[in-house]
C-alpha cells in the first residue's frame, strides 16, 4: 500500500484506526507497541487526542494511567497475546463500551488495529438471551400443554407439561407428527380444525381424545397460526388443557339428569319449574303426575301460563302472583319457601296444594323457581276439623268468661264451665233443674230489657248486653252476657253458645271515672271562664294605660317624662301580651278555637308578615344587627291558598317574636315550601342561642322555656310556643323544631290547605316579587 493511500484510508475510515510499531526487547520479541498514528474516529471512541497518543507506547499509557477514558492496560495485554492478524472483542471498563478489534500486519514490526463500537449489539444480544430465557422458563412452568408444529403437523417445540403427560422426552417428540396420539374417532374433527387454521382469522378450537402416559385423556386445544412476512403459515401454536375430569362430570350429570327425570315422573307430587322471562313467569316443566291430580296434561300448563293462573282460587291468586313478582326482582337463591293455595281441577273442584320450592338465580340475573306440589286437601279438611275442636276446647278451658251450651229453645243446659257458678252464683245443677232461675236473679230494672232482647233475637240468636244481677247474699253484680248460635247446613240454630263475665269492678270504675271526668270538666270550665273574665277585665284599663302613655310620649318635650312614658307604654304592652296569651290558653283548653277558612294570596300574606317582622326588629333595637332573608318557593309566588289566615299569622308572629328575642345578631330567615299535596310548610330560622336537645320537647309546654332557672336571661311566661302548637293542632297541622345550641333554630309550621291554585296576574302593580329581603347594620337594601 502506498503511503498516500494509507493516509487516506486512515483519515476517512468510519472505524477507529490505530497504527503501531513494535519496540524490540533485545530478545527478538517486541516489548511494547508505539502508536504512530490514529484517526479521528479512534479519537472519538477512546476520548484521547492524536497529540496525546502518537509517539507513546501502550505500556506507557497503561502505566501512567493516561487516557482514562480507555482501558489501555487491557488493550496492551490483548495485543501482546496476538502476534498475527485476526480479530477479538475487547471491553473497556472506563468507558463501559465493547469494541471489536481487527489486527492487520502491514510490514515487519508494524500493524494496524481497526476499532468498531459493538456496545449496543452486545447489550441487545444479552437482553435477547435474558428475554428468551424468561419466556422459555414461563412456558416450561405452565401446567397447560404448549406445542408448536410445522405445516406437516410435526413438532417443532413442546413444553415440559406436554412431555410429562405423554411420557416422552423432547428429543423423542421433536420432528414427529402428533396424529398417532389422536383417537381415531376424533381424527376427522382434528383434521377439520387444522384446515380451519389455514383461513382467516387463523384460529381454531377443538376437543379430542389423546393416548397419554395414563391412557386416553380428553384435551381441549386452542390453536393459532403463526404467519411469516408474506402471510403464509410458518407454523401452528397450540395451547391444550386436560378436561377429562370435566368430561366425566358432564357424563355423570347427564346420567343423573336422566335418572332424575325418570324419578320425577314417578313421584306422587307434581314437580315443576317456573322461569322468569322478561318479567313474565312461564312454566318450563311439569311432570305427568299433574294429570293424575288435576286432570289436565302437563302440556296444558306449559303452553299457557294464563290457563294456570285461571285455575288458582280467586282468594289465593293475588297472594300467589305477588310472591312470584317478588322472586322475579329479588335474589333469594337457595332459600326454601312454602305456600299453600287452592287449585281447580278439570271437574271444577278445588284442591288444597302445598307448594315447596326454591329460587335459583342464574348468572345472567334471571330467576327460576323449582318446586313440588302436594295435594293436601284431605289433610286440610282433617286439620280444619281438629282446629275447630281444639279452638272450642281452648275457649272452654282458657277464657276468663263463663261458658255454656244451651238447647235451641234455651230450656236445657247442655254444658257449663266451672266459671259459670262464679259469675252467676248459680250452679249448673240448679239451672238444669230450674231454667227460670236464670231470669230470677236479674235486677228488676233490667229484667224486661233482657227478656225482650233474648226473645227478639229468635233463631238468629245473636245477643250482647250488660245488666245487673243479685247474688245469693243480695249484692248487685254487673254481668256482660253474649250469646251466638251454632247452625246446621240450612243455617238454622241447633244450639246456643253463651259467654258471660263479671264486670262489676269495671262498671264501678267507669262510674267513678265518669263522675271524676264531669267534676274535672266543670273545674276546667270554671278556670277557663275565670281566666277569660280576668283577661277581659284587665284588657280595658291596660288599653287606656298604653294609649295615654303613647300620647304623653309623643306630646311631651321633657326627655325624662318621655322616658318614663316609654317605660309605662312598653310594660303595658308586655302585660297586655301576657293577658292575651292567658286568654288564648283559656280558648284552647276549652276547645273553643274556631277555624275559619278563607282564600288569600300567599305572596301578599308573606310580605305582610315580613313587615311585621321588621317592626318587631325595630322595637327590639336589634335592627342594625340582624339581617332578614326572605326565601319563598318561587313556584308558589302567584298562588292562592285556603286556610285560617288569622291563625297562621298568629303562629308566625309568635315564632318571629321568639326568633328576635333569642337572636342578638346574624340572620332571620322566613319562607315557605309546598312539600306535599294540600300542605304548605312555613319556616322561620335564626342564628340565635339555639335549644339543647333535652329541652326540645318541653318548650312546647305551658310556662316552659329552654332556660327554666330563676336567673334566666330572657323574659316571658313561656306561653307562646304552647299556644302556637295548640292552635296549629286545631287547624290539623303540626309545629316542629330543629336546633343546635350556639348555632340557632329552625321552626317549621305545616298547615293543611283546602285548595291550592295559581292566582291570575294583577293588571297593575309589580309582578316581579323580590326574592331576598335583607337588613344590614347600615339600613335596609
Amino acid at each position: 500500500m502506498k503511503g498516500r493511500d494509507y493516509k487516506s484510508l486512515i483519515h476517512n475510515s468510519p472505524f477507529g484506526f490505530v497504527y503501531h510499531e513494535s519496540t524490540d526487547s533485545g530478545k527478538g520479541t517486541p516489548s511494547d507497541f508505539r502508536i504512530t498514528e490514529v484517526n479521528a474516529a479512534f479519537e472519538a471512541l477512546s476520548g484521547c487526542s492524536s497529540k496525546m497518543l502518537e509517539g507513546r507506547t501502550t505500556g506507557e499509557l497503561a502505566s501512567r494511567r493516561e487516557g482514562k477514558g480507555f482501558d489501555w492496560a487491557g488493550y496492551h495485554d490483548a495485543v501482546s497475546n496476538r502476534r498475527d492478524e485476526g480479530e477479538f472483542e475487547f471491553y473497556s471498563e472506563p468507558s463501559d463500551k465493547w469494541f471489536k478489534v481487527q489486527l492487520y500486519r502491514s510490514e515487519e514490526g508494524c500493524f494496524a488495529a481497526a476499532f468498531t463500537d459493538i456496545t449496543d449489539q452486545k447489550r441487545n444480544n444479552e437482553n435477547l438471551k435474558t428475554s428468551e430465557k424468561r419466556y422459555r422458563g414461563l412456558l416450561e412452568s405452565q401446567n397447560d400443554l404448549i406445542v408448536r408444529v410445522d405445516r406437516e403437523n410435526r413438532f417443532t417445540y413442546v413444553n415440559d407439561a406436554y412431555c410429562r403427560m405423554f411420557g416422552k422426552s423432547r428429543e423423542e417428540l421433536i420432528g414427529r407428527t402428533f396424529m398417532p396420539f389422536v383417537h381415531e374417532d376424533d381424527l376427522p374433527q382434528t383434521l377439520a380444525s387444522m384446515e380451519q387454521l389455514k383461513h382467516h382469522p387463523w384460529r381454531a378450537q377443538m376437543i379430542q381424545r389423546a393416548m397419554t402416559r395414563d391412557g386416553w385423556r380428553w384435551l381441549h386445544w386452542e390453536d393459532s397460526a403463526v404467519l411469516d412476512e408474506h402471510g403464509d403459515i410458518r407454523e401452528i401454536q397450540g395451547v391444550g388443557r386436560d378436561i377429562t375430569e370435566l368430561k366425566k362430570a358432564e357424563s355423570k350429570f347427564k346420567k343423573a339428569q336422566t335418572q332424575l327425570k325418570s324419578l320425577l315422573s314417578e313421584v306422587p307430587a307434581v314437580v315443576y319449574t317456573i322461569k322468569n322471562c322478561d318479567g313474565i313467569p312461564k312454566i318450563a316443566y311439569v311432570n305427568k303426575n299433574v294429570k293424575n291430580i288435576l286432570g289436565y296434561p302437563p302440556e296444558k300448563y306449559i303452553e299457557d301460563f294464563e290457563f294456570w293462573k285461571a285455575q288458582v282460587h280467586p282468594a289465593d291468586k293475588e297472594k300467589l302472583l305477588k310472591r312470584f313478582a317478588e322472586h322475579a326482582k329479588t335474589d333469594l337463591a337457595g332459600e326454601e319457601k312454602t305456600i299453600e293455595y287452592r287449585f281447580r281441577d278439570r271437574e271444577g273442584r278445588y284442591h288444597w296444594l302445598f307448594d315447596r320450592y326454591r329460587v335459583i338465580s342464574g348468572e345472567d340475573g334471571t330467576t327460576e323457581i323449582v318446586g313440588a306440589w302436594l295435594d293436601i286437601t284431605h289433610q286440610k279438611e282433617e286439620q280444619q276439623a281438629l282446629e275447630n275442636e281444639q279452638r272450642l276446647r281452648d275457649i272452654v278451658e282458657n277464657i276468663d268468661e263463663a261458658f255454656w251450651l244451651w238447647s235451641s229453645d234455651m230450656t236445657v243446659l247442655l254444658y257449663a264451665s266451672e266459671k259459670f257458678e262464679d259469675v252467676f252464683d248459680i250452679s249448673p245443677e240448679e239451672l238444669t233443674n230450674d231454667p227460670d232461675a236464670f231470669f230470677r236473679v236479674i235486677h228488676e230494672n233490667d229484667l224486661s230489657r233482657i227478656r225482650d232482647a233474648l226473645n227478639q233475637g229468635g233463631n238468629a240468636g245473636y245477643f250482647h248486653e250488660e245488666y245487673r244481677i243479685y247474688d245469693k247474699k243480695g249484692n248487685v253484680r254487673w254481668i256482660e252476657f253474649k250469646r251466638f248460635p251454632v247452625t246446621n247446613e240450612e243455617g238454622e240454630a241447633v244450639r246456643f253458645v253463651g259467654l258471660a263475665s263479671d264486670i262489676t269492678s269495671r262498671k264501678e270504675a267507669e262510674i267513678e271515672l265518669q263522675l271524676a271526668k264531669e267534676k274535672a270538666e266543670e273545674s276546667n270550665r270554671l278556670k277557663s271562664a275565670f281566666l277569660a273574665t280576668i283577661s277581659h277585665e284587665l284588657r280595658t284599663p291596660l288599653t287606656s294605660i298604653i294609649g295615654f302613655s303613647q300620647i304623653i310620649k309623643s306630646s311631651t318635650e321633657n326627655p325624662e317624662e318621655a322616658k318614663y312614658a316609654s317605660i309605662i307604654n312598653e310594660s303595658g304592652r308586655q302585660f297586655l301580651g301576657m293577658i292575651e296569651d292567658i286568654f288564648d290558653i283559656a280558648l284552647t283548653e276549652q276547645g273553643a278555637v274556631t277555624i275559619r277558612d278563607q282564600s288569600f294570596d300567599l305572596e301578599t300574606f308573606a310580605r305582610e308578615k315580613l313587615q311585621g317582622l321588621e317592626e318587631l326588629l325595630n322595637e327590639s333595637g336589634k335592627g342594625d344587627r340582624i339581617a332578614v332573608i326572605y326565601d319563598p318557593d318561587e313556584k308558589l309566588l302567584k298562588t292562592q291558598i285556603s286556610c285560617d289566615r288569622m291563625k297562621v299569622g298568629q303562629v308566625l308572629t309568635n315564632l318571629f317574636r321568639n326568633a328576635v328575642k333569642f337572636t342578638e345578631s346574624g340572620t332571620l330567615t322566613f319562607g315557605f315550601r309546598k312539600e306535599q299535596d294540600n300542605e304548605i310548610r312555613f319556616f322561620v330560622s335564626d342564628t340565635g342561642i339555639g335549644i339543647p336537645e333535652e329541652k326540645l320537647d318541653v318548650i312546647f309546654d305551658f310556662f316552659r322555656q329552654a332556660d327554666d332557672s330563676t336567673t334566666r336571661k330572657y323574659e316571658g311566661l313561656g306561653l307562646g310556643l304552647a299556644i302556637s302548637r295548640n292552635i296549629t293542632q286545631a287547624m290539623g297541622g303540626s309545629l316542629s323544631v330543629i336546633s343546635t345550641p350556639g348555632k340557632g333554630s329552625v321552626f317549621s309550621l305545616r298547615v293543611p290547605v283546602n285548595e291550592v291554585s295559581t292566582a291570575p296576574n294583577n293588571a297593575g302593580g309589580n309582578n316581579e316579587p323580590a326574592r331576598v329581603h335583607k337588613r344590614s347594620r347600615i339600613g335596609t337594601f
